[in-house]
């Protein structure tokens, strides 16, 4: 029995949007799996990585089986980031992986997402 479970799963050929009154001809061409693997805020780059080393340190085994198993395509930590462009002190919108976590993530074939987001008061 695995001691982790995605917060998304999904198989080739399914929706990509189900529920949608757009995007519903839009199709998975893999199926996946998702985890959340921190609780930390999207403001909080460093806490999140700090926590996703732990949970791949932590969940090594069971995504090595995962990873082999039919139907499992793609697999990959997806992080929220808050985004910052757009504010007159900021030009260049950067957000560092150390190598660790790369290093982690790729020896378990685990892709890594960035999925940003407008910071709270943006419009």
């Amino acid at each position: 029995m695995l001691s982790l479970s995605p917060y998304d799963s999904y198989r080739k050929g399914e929706p990509r949007f189900p529920g949608s009154k757009t995007g519903n001809n839009l199709l998975h061409d893999q199926g996946g799996l998702k985890f959340d693997v921190s609780s930390c805020d999207s403001d909080d780059s460093a806490g999140q990585i700090r926590e996703a080393i732990a949970f791949l340190d932590l969940h090594r085994l069971d995504l090595q089986l995962l990873r082999g198993a039919e139907g499992v395509d793609l697999m990959y930590l997806d992080t929220g980031i808050n985004y910052r462009l757009g504010r007159e002190d900021w030009f260049v919108h950067c957000d560092f992986f150390p190598p660790k976590l790369v290093s982690l993530a790729g020896g378990l074939g685990l892709g890594i997402e960035a999925s940003i987001y407008p910071a709270d008061g943006d419009s």
